[in-house]
């Protein structure tokens, strides 16, 4: 008798099996334990609906959907259906945890161990090649999380590096507080700490309304309540400006521990939340702000015990050396608990606006880190975007960041050291960009604020309204221009790869050159116009022979005006 084969899977089916690895190994690296849900079907009204994965640990239950589609149509017909269905499973969560509990033991026992009303379910939608996820679909499905690619890449980097313990990092990304994890507690909700020093203004300089004060922490604790504003991380790009943990680093650092078995002497350097009291022997707690100089009285410091409340500025490597791993675990797990480590708290009153306390960050980190190893230049110019939002790097990146979105370059920059986009944003905005949008025009460069009928005074204000319709104005002008040049070398806009090096720094760097000379001597243009000018352009983009390379920005926008402008542009 012949034995059947299978038939072979397709290429959409082996992408689709990698992306659903990928998910479950991010939550079961957390610790989770991954139910089978797959050809299970739960009752929804008169039809019935499956779930892709599902995922528990104490009383949390992540139900993930996943798809690698890349037709936008279909795929908005699928996420809305994963909506109702979500829809349902809140509306009546007390039959789909009976339904559930019935799929897995695992499932079964966290549900009765805590008791239906004690567990949270989260629907979690993932989509390979649609992540650009607007507030209005967040509003539009809003019984589903929708997890852009580059946060799954995130975390994936993350539990890489520090395995375990980056569960925290998801609690703070589903918007969990330690009262919402695991059994009800009757915990202080606040952390003792004794003998902190609480450093007079005076010693400190600068900003008179910031206060500091230093402090010892196990490090158990300390992976609990810490958190990074990463780069590269989920968080709103306005307002983070640290590089991302290094696997090596992490790695080399608890090699460390576990042969020394000893803490480290230099400070951690973190933020703490405004509403941290001091206390002493009969005297009541009190704000931080109201201690007077006179530090000797204060023994104890008061911080609110909860995920993610202390945010280091520097020291993120020695803290997460201290994870919840496999090698090394069976002597780490005690020096968690034992050893401490020495941190100075930066404390910012509530009045202070999340820019300037951003401002502060942000320049603590690159005072630090600037004789240490380089840092990366796209942090740079993010952090440079937070000290200076109205600079011309600043303005290049949020129109950067607009193209990104959606249209001819969605997806196409590199937003993060994870991100596989073929354009490094830094290059472009450095070396091309930051010309065509600055609000003050460089010698012999032309801009687009010339032509912009929006209010200049209130952007010169720094009037986010007018800083938004003028990024606006830059990124679809920009976008009517590179369409033509799409049309014209439709055979070469291949970001796939290939024989082509039109997708590439040097081409565009050398096109926005091109058009910033061009804004010298007329008003932006249409599609239309662009596409008369560029039909008269014979240039091969391929490897071979394509002549420029490197840096050579300037030569090839030459070309350009002059081929498509003629002399009188250049």
């Amino acid at each position: 008798m012949s034995k059947k084969h299978r038939k072979p899977l397709s290429s959409e089916d082996l992408e689709a099996r990698a992306f659903h690895r990928k998910i479950r190994k991010v939550f079961c690296d957390m610790g989770f334990s991954y139910i089978a849900t797959e050809d299970r079907t739960f009752p929804l009204g008169h039809r019935r609906i499956e779930i892709d994965a599902a995922y528990v640990k104490d009383n949390i239950i992540l139900l993930c959907e996943d798809t690698v589609g890349k037709n936008k149509k279909s795929n908005s017909a699928h996420v809305l259906k994963k909506q109702e269905a979500s829809a349902k499973i809140k509306e009546d969560q007390r039959g789909f945890l009976a339904w559930f509990g019935a799929q897995s033991p695992v499932a079964a026992k966290q549900i009765e161990e805590f008791g239906v009303s004690r567990i949270k379910v989260f629907s979690l939608y993932f989509s390979k090649y649609h992540g650009n996820w607007t507030s209005e679909d967040e509003a539009r499905y809003s019984c589903l999380r929708l997890v852009p690619l580059r946060t799954l890449e995130y975390f994936h980097w993350m539990v890489q590096c520090i395995k375990r313990s980056a569960i925290y990092e998801l609690y703070r990304y589903l918007g969990l507080k330690m009262r919402d994890v695991g059994m009800v507690s009757n915990r202080s909700e606040d952390s003792v700490f004794d003998a902190p020093i609480v450093y007079p203004t005076q010693f400190i300089g600068g900003d008179d309304r910031v206060r500091v004060v230093s402090f010892m922490i196990s490090a158990e604790e300390m992976l609990k309540i810490a958190y990074v504003m990463r780069r590269d991380g989920w968080e709103n790009s306005d307002v983070v400006y640290q590089r991302l943990i290094e696997k090596n680093k992490i790695k080399k650092i608890r090699e460390f521990l576990y042969t020394n078995e000893t803490t480290f002497y230099n400070n951690i350097i973190a933020v703490l939340p405004d509403s941290v009291k001091v206390d002493a022997p009969e005297l009541a707690p009190r704000s931080i702000f109201s201690v007077t100089d006179d530090t000797q009285q204060w023994t104890k410091l008061l911080l609110p015990k909860d995920f993610n409340t202390v945010g280091i500025i520097d020291g993120q490597h020695r803290v997460y050396a201290y994870h919840e791993g496999v090698k090394y675990e069976d002597k780490v797990s005690k020096l968690r608990r034992k050893l401490h480590l020495l941190v100075t708290g930066i404390v910012f009153p509530s009045s202070m606006s999340e820019q300037e306390k951003r401002k502060v960050q942000s320049k603590i980190f690159v005072d630090i880190n600037g004789n240490a190893k380089p840092v990366d230049a796209g942090l740079l110019l993010h952090i440079g975007k937070m000290q200076a939002p109205l600079a011309d790097t600043s303005i290049a990146q949020d129109v950067i960041d607009w193209l990104n979105r959606d249209g001819l370059f969605e997806d196409k920059f590199q937003e993060s050291r994870l991100s596989s986009a073929k354009l490094r944003t830094a290059s472009i905005v450095k070396f091309a960009l930051r010309y065509l949008v600055a609000i003050e025009p460089v010698e012999g460069k032309g801009s687009f604020i010339r032509y912009w009928k929006g209010d200049i005074d209130a952007l010169k204000n720094e009037d986010m309204d007018a800083k938004k319709s003028y990024v606006t104005y830059c990124a679809k002008s920009l976008n009517d221009y590179f369409l033509s040049i799409k049309k014209i070398f439709d055979k070469d806009w291949n970001w796939e790869g290939g024989d082509t090096l039109l997708p590439s720094v040097v081409v565009i760097n050398g096109f926005l050159l091109a058009l910033s000379k061009v804004l010298l001597k007329e008003k932006p243009q249409t599609t239309e116009y662009y596409l008369e000018r560029f039909k008269k352009l014979k240039i091969d983009f391929s490897k071979k022979k394509f002549k420029y390379r490197s840096s050579q920005y300037h030569k090839f926008a030459q070309q350009i005006v002059k081929d498509a402008w003629g002399d009188d542009y250049l």
